[in-house]
């Protein structure tokens, strides 16, 4: 099952972490400032026994749940591998979940960590990394020296093993960094390269948002187009019926786990939903007359000379392709092991495609001039759907980063992926790693350099 959450735990904790530090929230009780405590302690102290001991306390009895400990307990204590002395800077109360802040004396950034309430406990235990990267802004003078910075950053946290990846800030086109970073020596380590292919997870929907937006440009499909209409044959209420393209678009359809009971109705809030880019893959597929895969390749890939990028699968590795390694426990033993279903389950609309991040820096340049879809539906795919519920989501676009930031992330087991482009400024940052978790204190720290209005 897992396997379909592509970059789900990213956009609605960044979301939520970002809404919380917007608004007042209630202090948490002494018992929860308590267990964020305990976790902190447990994640300076790296020891995965422990660790996993504090969880299993924590943790809801509600038995349907159960599947979820084995997963956070092991997600989570990943914290431990890129992060250096935390503590606890402020918690807030929200109505169903508390969500610490715990500095990070390694990165310099905040973290933060979420408890979901559950039965007897708390039944999800999240952790995201550089929600916040206060005094990461530097008065530098030319981009050679902010490169250098950013080199600096991001080759100290290789050098602790809290990153392993490929960054790329270009300006106009023409790259300022462009660098691999490895983690020396370390076990579920793979040697990196700026050319190297790595899964994208969620962030080949800005490519998917891309070819809808060019068959609406085409005139073969309007955003209103509605379910019924495009396929029919698939809905299975009136309800999911009348949701329109750009419900998908902006996932505010309501469609969460099927199209027949709708979490709300459409149009009237934001919950991020990799069914809904599933049916807009079939709505594509529909409209154009060949399958998703190859409208892309033709329509997409091609006219932005994407050569690296693809939906693979491959039933072994291959050295073009960026292993990805996950963390699992066995035996009590917490480690890196490689994931090879990132390349052995194919793409689609919904996310999974490999691309390199030069790649990702040509689909940037002619998205962003014009040259894929024209420059009033590039307005109109960066601009937040407020009238649908989603004050921080695009057409296929993050908002969230800070002001001005577009572009897509994704996060699977072992992969880590983002696009960022900063505003009209001609700035592009590409941030590919090759474990969950560990690019948000790298693209922050770009983002502050390069682009430090989004972090006013």
């Amino acid at each position: 099952m897992r396997k379909f959450l592509f970059g789900v735990a990213a956009a609605s904790m960044v979301s939520a972490c970002a809404a919380a530090q917007e608004s007042s929230c209630d202090a948490p009780s002494q018992a929860e400032t308590d267990a964020l405590e305990r976790i902190a302690a447990a994640i300076n102290q790296a020891d995965f026994g422990a660790w996993n001991a504090l969880i299993s306390e924590i943790y809801s009895s509600d038995e349907s749940r159960a599947d979820f400990l084995d997963i956070d307990r092991v997600e989570t204590f990943a914290w431990s591998t890129t992060s250096d002395d935390v503590e606890l800077v402020r918690a807030c109360r929200e109505p169903d979940r508390v969500v610490g802040y715990f500095s990070n004396s390694l990165t310099g950034a905040v973290d933060a960590l979420r408890l979901t309430d559950g039965e007897g406990g708390y039944n999800r235990v999240e952790v995201r990394n550089a929600v916040e990267f206060p005094n990461a802004r530097e008065d530098l003078d030319s981009d050679a020296e902010r490169a250098a910075s950013l080199d600096a950053f991001a080759s100290r946290l290789a050098a602790a093993g809290a990153f392993s990846g490929t960054v790329l800030v270009a300006k106009d086109g023409g790259p300022v960094l462009f660098k691999s970073y490895n983690v020396p020596g370390a076990e579920g380590a793979a040697v990196v390269r700026n050319d190297g292919v790595y899964n994208l997870a969620s962030l080949n929907k800005i490519m998917t948002a891309t070819a809808v937006l060019q068959l609406v440009e085409r005139g073969k499909l309007s955003l209103d187009d509605t379910l019924a209409e495009l396929l029919s044959e698939q809905v299975e209420s009136d309800a999911a019926g009348a949701i329109r393209v750009k419900h998908l678009l902006s996932h505010t359809s309501g469609a969460m786990s099927d199209l027949k009971d709708l979490a709300f109705e459409p149009g009237t809030e934001f919950r991020y939903s990799n069914l809904g880019f599933g049916v807009l893959g079939d709505v594509i597929a529909n409209v154009a007359g060949m399958s998703f895969d190859d409208y892309l390749r033709l329509h997409v890939l091609g006219p932005a000379g994407m050569a690296s990028t693809a939906s693979y699968e491959i039933e072994d590795f291959d050295d073009a392709i960026t292993p990805g390694f996950e963390p699992v426990a066995e035996d009590g033993v917490f480690r890196f092991v490689a994931n090879p279903w990132l390349q052995r389950f194919p793409g689609g609309s919904v996310g999974g495609y490999h691309s390199s991040a030069d790649d990702l820096l040509r689909f940037a340049e002619r998205l962003r001039r014009g040259d894929l879809i024209g420059l009033d539906l590039v307005a109109e795919m960066r601009t937040a759907r407020v009238e649908l519920g989603a004050p921080e989501y695009g057409y296929g676009v993050l908002l969230w980063r800070g002001p001005g930031v577009w572009g897509h992330a994704g996060n699977l087991p072992g992969a880590d992926a983002d696009l960022e482009i900063y505003g009209d400024t001609g700035y592009v940052a590409v941030v590919l790693g090759n474990r969950s978790g560990v690019n948000a204190p790298v693209a922050a720290k770009a983002r502050a350099l390069f682009f430090p209005e989004a972090m006013e």
